[in-house]
Order: C-alpha cells, then sequence, then structure tokens
C-alpha cells in the first residue's frame, strides 16, 4: 500500500509555502511586536500623565496637611476670632479674648488650631504677633 519512493514536494504549493511562509511569519511577529510598543508608549505617557498629576497634587496636599499637636499653649496677645479652616475668609467660629490661654491641638502649615476651655475650637495664624506659644 506504501510506496518507498520519497514524496515530491517541489510542486507550486510546496515552492509557495517554503517561500512565502517565512515573510508571512516575519510580518505577523512585526506586527504584534510593533502592538506591544503601542501599548507600552500608551502606557508610559499615561503613568508620565499620572505622575505629573500626582505630583501637582501631593503638592498642594502637603499644604493642607493637619497635624496633631499635644504639650502645646497659646496665650492670645489681644482679643481675637477663631476661625472654622485654616485659610483666610474663613467662616468665625470663636471669638476669644486677649490673655485667653487656650491648648494647640492641630498645626497645618502657618496656622494653629486651638481649644478654648470650653471645648470650642478654631484656627489662628501662628504668628507672635497674635500668639505665646509655649509648651505646658
Amino acid at each position: 500500500m506504501y510506496d518507498d519512493r520519497e514524496v515530491d514536494d517541489t510542486g507550486a504549493g510546496a515552492l509557495i509555502v517554503r517561500r512565502i511562509l517565512p515573510w508571512v511569519a516575519l510580518a505577523v511577529i512585526v506586527w504584534v511586536l510593533a502592538g506591544f510598543v503601542t501599548q507600552f508608549r500608551t502606557a508610559a505617557n499615561s503613568i508620565a500623565a499620572q505622575g505629573s498629576t500626582t505630583t501637582s497634587a501631593s503638592a498642594s496636599a502637603t499644604a493642607s496637611v493637619i497635624t496633631t499637636v499635644t504639650g502645646m499653649r497659646a496665650t492670645l496677645r489681644s482679643d481675637m476670632t477663631l476661625i472654622s479652616e485654616p485659610a483666610t475668609g474663613s467662616a468665625k467660629v470663636v471669638a476669644a479674648r486677649g490673655g485667653s490661654i487656650m491648648d494647640v491641638v492641630a498645626k497645618s502649615g502657618t496656622w494653629l488650631r486651638l481649644k478654648d476651655a470650653s471645648g470650642r475650637l478654631g484656627w489662628v495664624p501662628n504668628n507672635s504677633k497674635y500668639l505665646i506659644v509655649k509648651t505646658k
């Protein structure tokens, strides 16, 4: 049933396969690699954009970081109003008399959060013109 003669693979079909298949395979490999390069560049650009956004966000967040403070007291040099947020133009929350001694409970940038004897909280600029700050 089997013929012992070698199979003649010099026909037109075999010739096409031997000559064109390597080029097709190379084209497919180049196409796949190009897809990976494009995907990598897109991801790299996205990461770079996120990095610049994160840097900006962290720079502005650093300015508004609130740090808890313990063991400090502030004496007001004159009558003043404590405000709700550590920023000029914030709502007024507590009127305090000059000479009042308050606990310093937090710090944010150049602002201090003070707590009066009745537990009310408010922010004031950390400035020796307004306050005398000492350890308890």
